[in-house]
């Protein structure tokens, strides 16, 4: 019998010696297990860029510099919202669990723990049913910081994925006008002209008023002053005022474009031809969910005209799949939601329209931001067009 302190018996592996019908059922039930990861990135609070001898806080192309990455092991939907952006206290935060290790899937985990299970596990994830639609990987990421993590730090998470859903928000580029400052300028002189005429015929209303009290009655002049007095009207809250939304750098938004296309290169490669080096479609990829919201009131007809904008960027590189659009129209801006799912063979879009609900107002509509990460927010495989 050999000793304790025998390597042979530290390395001993009681799963290798299951027998492989047993083995392959283990692997079935671990990866039936739901996983969520949420990507991003946040700002250290009280950081200033600007200083001379300001330090990075990483190293990663296109994220500011006062930004960590920010990497939960669950969804968590405040670290992927547009309207009130996370800020953190240290630097040490980041990460999954409170460090800044790579988050460990279930998938990823047993094809890192051997060569023997890799490729068995490898193998199994090719030819194996879910058993239930929400089993598997599921990526949760913020535009475009959250791509810029992903593709720097994690992107063989890609590979492992079941899902992957992107929202944030795009800025289109600031346009200078002279046509509204003529107008306000236009207008405050009429009302300021409007105003001396009202108060030039109000004083010489009461130089008359006062040379005919004398002769009137004192209920003759109650009932006279009454009548110009304005009745008081209880005026309904004002809308909350939109959020400012922070246009992006110019590095950040070139960078994300080439985050998109290697995100969906990797998700939906090419339909692979004979003598084509095109990889293979992942077996376990069903599903890819990006939501942009354009805080701009002349946003749709730029949408589809600026050649920075994540739609654009992801109707270019997806050259296969089944494309379900949802395009909602507001008075302060506009939102595409775009939903693919694999088809190597051809592709085929479908677009509906809507509209958001009023600032203010009552209504079953999906309301301007809070729509980003609303109800239907990464639920089902595709976007049921209709009303």
């Amino acid at each position: 019998m050999p000793p304790l302190s025998d390597p042979h018996m530290t390395s001993r592996s009681f799963l290798l010696e299951l027998p492989t019908e047993l083995r392959l059922a283990i692997y079935d039930f671990a990866l039936s297990d739901p996983d969520n990861i949420t990507i991003t990135s946040a700002p250290v609070a009280g950081d200033d860029p600007t200083a001379p001898d300001y330090i990075p806080r990483n190293e990663i192309p296109g994220l500011p510099a006062n930004h960590v990455p920010v990497v939960r092991s669950c969804y968590d939907a405040s670290l992927l919202s547009i309207t009130n952006p996370i800020s953190v206290d240290k630097p040490q935060e980041r990460g999954s669990n409170g460090h800044s290790g790579l988050p460990h899937p279930t998938s990823f985990a047993l094809l890192q723990t051997s060569r023997q299970i890799n490729a068995e596990v490898a193998e199994h994830i090719r030819f194996r049913a879910p058993k239930n639609a929400n089993s598997g990987l599921s990526l949760y990421t913020s535009y475009p910081y959250g791509l810029l993590v992903l593709k720097a730090l994690y992107p063989s998470l890609l590979r492992q994925a079941r899902s992957v859903h992107i929202c944030g928000y795009y800025t289109l580029k600031p346009r200078e006008s002279t046509s509204s400052i003529t107008s306000s300028g236009s207008s405050t002189s009429s009302t300021a002209s409007a105003s001396t005429s009202m108060s030039s015929s109000s004083d010489s209303g009461s130089t008359q008023s006062s040379s005919t009290d004398s002769s009137m009655s004192a209920a003759d002049s109650f009932r006279i002053n009454m009548q110009g007095r304005r009745p008081r009207v209880r005026l309904p809250t004002p809308p909350p005022r939109p959020v400012q939304h922070q246009p992006h750098p110019a590095a950040t938004t070139v960078l994300a474009r080439s985050a998109i296309a290697s995100l969906i290169r990797t998700l939906l490669p090419p339909a692979p031809t004979p003598g084509s080096n095109n990889p293979i479609p992942l077996p376990m990829f069903k599903n890819l969910e990006l939501r942009v919201y354009y805080p701009d009131e002349c946003a749709y007809a730029q949408v589809w005209s600026d050649d920075n904008s994540p739609v654009i960027d992801t109707l270019r590189n997806t050259c296969g799949g089944l494309i379900d659009m949802e395009v909602w129209r507001g008075r302060r801006g506009c939102g595409v939601c775009v939903k693919v799912r694999p088809n190597p063979g051809s592709r085929v879009v479908s677009t509906v329209w809507r509209r958001f609900e009023d600032a203010g107002g009552v209504g079953t509509r999906a309301k301007e931001g809070v729509w980003v990460l609303g109800e239907d927010w990464g639920k089902g495989d595709a976007v049921q067009v209709g009303s």
